[in-house]
């Protein structure tokens, strides 16, 4: 598990340069965001997104995306291309437990 005492691995590259702030930020997000989910409530959250996707509401289904645990290795994709920062308010359950050093 990462903290501010074990930050995840990459934390010197440039796009995961954070302030110590910018970093409790982020952990305090961790708590919040990741979640566990049963597949019954991934499959409710991925049904009410598209719905809303399809009704226009394009802002409440990414507010619903974010919810959803992302699959490890499309989280850690992200990781190595944009950086921590883009999944700061994503729901990282799944891909910490595959890769517990990296988030």
């Amino acid at each position: 598990m990462s903290d501010l005492n074990h930050l995840p691995l990459g934390y010197q590259l440039p796009e995961n340069n954070f302030s110590k702030e910018e970093w409790i930020e982020y952990f305090e997000y961790r708590k919040e965001c990741d979640i566990e989910m049963s597949q019954d409530e991934i499959e409710f959250w991925l049904e009410t997104m598209e719905m809303e996707f399809k009704s226009g509401n394009f802002k409440r289904a990414q507010e619903i995306l974010h919810k959803i645990p992302y699959h490890p290795d499309f989280a850690l994709g992200i990781k190595r291309t944009q950086g921590l920062g883009a999944l700061a308010t994503c729901n990282l359950f799944l891909a910490k437990q595959v890769y517990p050093d990296e988030f």
